[in-house]
């Protein structure tokens, strides 16, 4: 990723496909990031449950290999065939324009939550450059502080590796858990 501001850095989510009030969008769990200024805007104003994190994504000959390690650990390695089957661009485009949703939570002073909303994030302006799909390995490893591998995979069904650009609006909260 580059972000004015930020300059370059690396991000990996675990998303969920799920729905709120009938509209399709993409749950963010946990997420993890290779700079603190990245971590802290995602978590101050959307929300985002960003965790500190050293992500890699390397090309081997015919294999895009991408990697999380947490706390020097490996919890996440995926493999795709590089550049394997061009094409999907409309699909990317298409899972690419779903909005994204987030519990944002932060806590009051005695520790109990101060803010507790659904928040909603949506991008615009998304240009894609290119999209590949390919046969694909997943392995997750159990950590504590990092728990992708607690969610099971019970099989993969696709994978894409896509190069884009796009715009993160202002978010809008959905629900309000302590409104009442």
């Amino acid at each position: 990723m580059e972000i004015s501001g930020l300059g370059k850095y690396a991000e990996l989510a675990q998303t969920i496909s799920a729905s709120y009030q009938g509209e399709p969008v993409g749950f963010r769990p946990i997420m993890f990031c290779d700079t603190v200024p990245a971590i802290l805007q995602g978590g101050e104003i959307w929300g985002l449950p960003k965790k500190y994190g050293r992500i890699g994504l390397d090309v081997n000959n015919a294999t895009l290999t991408g990697t999380l390690h947490f706390d020097d650990v490996l919890v996440a390695r995926a493999t795709m065939g590089y550049r394997y089957e061009e094409g999907g661009v409309e699909e990317a485009r298409k899972a690419l324009a779903t909005p994204g949703a987030a519990l944002k939570i932060v806590p009051d002073i005695d520790g109990s939550p101060r803010i507790l909303e659904l928040v909603r994030l949506q991008y615009s302006g998304i240009t894609v450059k290119s999209a590949w799909s390919g046969p694909t390995a997943l392995d997750l490893y159990p950590h504590a502080l990092a728990p992708l591998a607690d969610l099971p995979v019970h099989e993969i069904v696709g994978s894409s590796h896509t190069v884009y650009g796009m715009e993160l609006l202002p978010g809008a909260v959905l629900h309000d858990y302590l409104a009442g």
